[in-house]
């Protein structure tokens, strides 16, 4: 039995490069292993990029195996006593060469994203609670890392934890804390109006703001596939991703060059990766657990630029009821935003008058603000 920590840090507060600085040092102090697993594909792929980038001038062996046969097969460039670093999913990380790692004490096992394990570690993905049990019987110590962890969790996984490991520790730098907290933030009400007043915010960020790069978070993979369709028809500079596409993406997107102008993407990209600055970020449906719709918010200013969210109701939503001025200028919207959209999410040229400018921007100026103090 080995010990347990969890980290918690706010979201683009370097929690990478403090991983990076550890395997540094482990190779001055003489080598060791680091073992990072990532329950996403495209995390584990940023993470192998930014430790070639940072660790070249270094003798580490870094590998990032992509099935489990590769990840089984004999490094003999390892077995001379240097240091090495293995990437991987939790899905790989089982074999021979798994149960060999955890009998060793200079291995380190890093669990990134550590409050996935328990949104999907007891459903469509058991290998990820399975493999957290499993290491609580390797001889070097085990670290999680995230930046979301509700309270729920935390009791849930008190009980698991102490089950299993010698010493349980609880590090917590700022729980559901943003680096660069966004300028707005606007949560539409659920019903369908509050639905098409952000789908009219959208259309006209993107027709009226073209430099601010957006990101939108669908619920579906179809509905992404969709969207990018239509947007690259009207001729915006669209890039999607959904859930087993990350190599493909990360080519797509080194590709355009800085020339993005709108991503589209379910909640696979709301997770860790390190995009290009984004100024709006677009939560199209209502997403049940906190600590996913705050991941989402967070891939907006991640470099410390300025930038807005325009979200459906989360779980931790205030709930306050509208007056009735508001809900007849929401009804008379409905029939605005319906006629801008013809039905078919595409602004008509109507958009592009005078008149019809003026309208969206006092609705939007005035009637659909409720904004939530972070």
């Amino acid at each position: 039995m080995t010990d347990f920590l969890l980290l918690l840090a706010p979201i683009a507060a370097g929690k990478t490069s403090a991983i990076l600085e550890m395997a540094r040092q482990m190779h001055e102090r003489g080598g060791g292993a680091i073992v990072y697993l990532s329950p996403l594909r495209s995390l584990a792929n940023d993470f192998f990029r930014r430790c070639h980038e940072t660790l070249h001038d270094l003798p580490i062996v870094i590998q990032a195996p992509k099935n489990v046969l590769e990840f089984n097969e004999t490094d003999h460039r390892a077995a001379f006593g240097g240091s090495e670093i293995l990437i991987m999913t939790f899905e790989i990380f089982s074999g021979p060469r798994a149960r060999k790692l955890m009998t060793r004490s200079d291995a380190i096992f890093i669990l990134d994203e550590f409050h996935l394990l328990y949104y999907w570690g007891f459903g469509f993905r058991p290998k990820l609670i399975e493999t957290f049990f499993d290491l609580s019987h390797a001889h070097g110590p085990v670290i999680g890392l995230t930046a979301t962890f509700d309270e729920a969790l935390q009791s849930e996984w008190r009980d698991t934890a102490n089950l299993g490991f010698t010493n349980v520790m609880f590090l917590n730098y700022g729980n559901h804390h943003f680096r660069f907290s966004p300028k707005r933030m606007t949560i539409f009400p659920a019903f369908p109006a509050g639905r098409k007043m952000l789908e009219a915010v959208l259309w006209w960020k993107l027709y009226f703001k073209k430099r601010e790069r957006c990101l939108i978070f669908c619920r579906y993979r179809e509905e992404v596939f969709q969207r990018v369709k239509l947007l690259q028809k009207l001729g915006f500079q669209a890039l999607g991703m959904v859930g087993g596409q990350s190599s493909e993406f990360s080519e797509a997107l080194a590709k355009c060059d800085g020339g993005l102008q709108i991503l589209v993407a379910t909640t696979a990209l709301s997770h860790g990766v390190n995009l290009p600055s984004i100024q709006n970020v677009f939560i199209t449906y209502e997403v049940e657990a906190y600590d996913l719709w705050f991941q989402m918010v967070g891939r907006g200013g991640r470099d410390g630029g300025a930038f807005a969210v325009y979200s459906l109701p989360h779980p931790h939503s205030p709930r306050t009821p509208l007056k009735l001025r508001d809900k007849l200028y929401g009804i008379w919207f409905t029939h605005v935003s319906a006629y801008l959209c013809k039905g078919r999410r595409v602004p008509s040229r109507a958009v592009h008058t005078c008149r019809e400018k003026l309208k969206v921007w006092y609705f939007l100026k005035f009637r659909t603000r409720t904004d939530m103090l972070l």
